[in-house]
């Protein structure tokens, strides 16, 4: 008896395309990647040197569930590469005013030590005295969570695509999207630029900033947008890597700064959370001239 495996179309090989790709591999799908290429795409949000790996996200419960079983997964590819490519420093929040409740600080800590998560609560005593690189007469309030830190996510994509294509994953580089085929009242697939029909069970969109192209109708409710993120070098290592600077975030509720230690290198890189402006992916990335101010 032929036993009929679910297939699914993914569309996008970045991060969330290629680890989906994989866990349905591994519960016995049969999967196509359908990406523009290369991979990693210069451009992808993914293809960065460093990307923050928190759970540290206000009161949301769910979020905090889903990054407790994530860096399970982290631990132990973690364990699987031959070097470290996740490094758990810590994540330090400050805040130039006291943390009240209802406030994206306040409601993080409040629910990692409701959960069990051992957090420090930081003064302007405790803030000088562990993190010295920060202004202590600046920040007031605050927590420091070690179960949080930053991966090399470039180099954890390179991983990834290889690890899918061993498993079997079936990657359709410079294939590139057109549209979705429907059929009976749902997806049935996919059409690629060269005119090529390809039907599925089921279609996963994992496009990232190219989302709202791709699906144009989108566009009233999803758009893409830039942050300003900067790279320094630093002349002090000791000063701008763990212990004395970790992952960090200055006031990012209300539109401030996050951050990572040093890398070999000597970059130290950061960048603005705010609301960013809207761009199209594929436009030249040019920093507006007066953030670097």
């Amino acid at each position: 008896m032929t036993i009929h495996k679910q297939h699914v179309i993914i569309v996008g090989g970045g991060s969330f395309g290629i680890s989906a790709a994989l866990e349905l591999c591994h519960r016995g799908w049969l999967v196509d990647v359908f990406d523009p290429g290369p991979i990693p795409h210069p451009l992808a949000a993914t293809t960065d040197v460093s990307k923050v790996l928190r759970m540290d996200y206000g009161a949301d419960e769910d979020y905090m569930i889903l990054m407790e079983q994530a860096f399970e997964v982290w631990d132990r590819w973690n364990r699987a590469w031959p070097q470290p490519l996740w490094h758990e420093t810590g994540f330090v929040i400050m805040k130039h005013e006291q943390m009240k409740p209802g406030s994206f600080e306040f409601e993080s800590y409040q629910l990692l030590k409701k959960r069990g998560h051992k957090v420090d609560r930081l003064d302007q005593r405790e803030l000088k005295s562990r993190f010295p690189a920060w202004n202590a007469e600046h920040y007031i309030d605050g927590y420091y969570n070690p179960r949080a830190g930053w991966v090399e996510s470039g180099r954890v994509l390179e991983w990834l695509y290889v690890e899918a294509q061993k498993l079997g994953v079936r990657f359709h580089i410079g294939e590139k999207f057109s549209h979705l085929l429907d059929g009976d009242s749902r997806v049935i697939g996919i059409q690629t630029e060269d005119g090529q029909k390809h039907q599925s069970d089921f279609v996963i969109i994992a496009s990232g900033a190219w989302t709202p192209h791709l699906l144009p109708y989108l566009s009233d409710v999803l758009w893409t947008v830039f942050q300003p993120v900067f790279h320094f070098q630093v002349r002090d290592m000791d000063q701008f890597t763990p212990p004395n600077l970790v992952v960090w975030a200055a006031d990012i509720a209300r539109t401030g700064w996050y951050g990572f230690p040093a890398i070999q290198d000597g970059r130290f890189k950061i960048a603005n959370h705010g609301s960013g402006w809207r761009f199209h992916p594929d436009e030249p990335r040019v920093m507006p001239a007066d953030q670097e101010e």
